[in-house]
């Protein structure tokens, strides 16, 4: 059976790291490595298990780098992601690691996510967000169009050929649907309903929504660019609807107009 290494980026956050490492070892005892890649402003207490491996890094530029360093040190042949504030509810490891093996053109395995601060995507998302700018839709379960990053897997070879994207930085905001499209390019993407995960938002690091609103405008802006969306006439036309819906928000909430991006 492949083996398979648990990162979980973390900035910050002591008491969400303790209790997301407790339900871990408590589905999964018999995961051999998780590493914590710890940004914080003061390291960690981790317990001494050998099973940690407590990366030290707070001159990492944000959650994208933090998971590079992560893969960089993982010894697995599956890497799987969860964030510091998630909760394993199941047996994520065993259903993770015998969903690859069945399925070998799979690249890409999401878990089930309950998330326990679930809000209804927002009506202007429905509205305004369509073509490469639906970032809502994950599409049917055995092909889905992108995952989310609260607790997804790949196999370690796929780093060969795609990185997270270190341009964007802090709270990175698209960064999981960025690396979605991308590893697609290398096979299916599946989500595997036996692998449980809960999210328990923290309310430690929360954006307000004026520095959410800069972070989503600059980061799609720049995905949009890189990804060459623009090559496509009728995503030409869902930007400038987007942007119509974007700055319509801005607008509704005092910011004025869009800037930067």
């Amino acid at each position: 059976m492949a083996s398979l290494s648990l990162i979980i980026p973390t900035k910050n956050r002591p008491a969400d790291i303790g209790r997301c490492l407790q339900s871990v070892f408590a589905h999964s005892p018999q995961i051999a490595e998780v590493v914590v890649v710890d940004q914080s402003s003061a390291p960690y207490e981790l317990p001494a298990d050998p099973r940690i491996t407590h990366l030290y890094r707070p001159d990492l530029s944000g959650l994208t780098a933090a998971r590079n360093a992560g893969v960089d040190a993982a010894k697995g042949d599956l890497i799987l992601f969860i964030d510091d504030d998630c909760l394993f509810r199941s047996d994520v490891v065993t259903a993770v690691t015998t969903a690859f093996e069945a399925n070998p053109d799979v690249v890409g395995v999401q878990t089930v996510i309950v998330d326990k601060g679930f809000t209804p995507t927002p009506l202007s998302a429905r509205l305004f967000e369509h073509g490469f700018f639906d970032s809502y839709t994950f599409g049917p379960p055995n092909d889905l169009r992108r995952m989310a990053g609260g607790g997804f897997a790949f196999p370690k070879t796929l780093f060969a050929h795609e990185r997270f994207d270190e341009e964007l930085k802090g709270y990175c905001y698209g960064e999981d649907y960025d690396f979605s499209l991308r590893a697609r390019r290398w096979g299916r993407l599946i989500q595997v309903e036996a692998a449980v995960v809960e999210h328990a938002p923290s309310p430690t690091n929360r954006f307000d929504r004026k520095r959410a609103f800069q972070t989503r405008w600059n980061n799609f802006n720049y995905m949009y660019r890189k990804l060459r969306a623009q090559q496509s006439p009728a995503d030409r036309f869902w930007y400038l609807w987007w942007a119509l819906g974007e700055t319509l928000q801005w607008l509704r909430f005092g910011y004025g107009l869009p800037r930067g991006g």
